[in-house]
């Protein structure tokens, strides 16, 4: 784990088989996010993001809001 917190890859490591979709704002804003509706896409974007320290996190029934710095 990173000195400052979890990262998204870390996260979803844990998650893994838990969420059917996952939303990311990777600027800790609701300007931009990612939304990744299946098993692929929440790969997709670990691999893009999966550095990046969750800064929040909003669980929901089958689901997950992350925000990331």
């Amino acid at each position: 784990m990173s000195e400052r917190g979890m990262t998204l890859r870390q996260l979803v490591d844990v998650l893994r088989g838990e969420i059917a979709w996952l939303r990311i704002y990777p600027d800790r804003q609701r300007t931009d996010q990612v939304n990744c509706m299946n098993a692929q896409a929440i790969r997709e974007a670990v691999q893009k993001y999966g550095d990046r320290i969750v800064w929040r996190i909003f669980p929901g029934y089958g689901f997950v809001m992350v925000y990331t710095d």
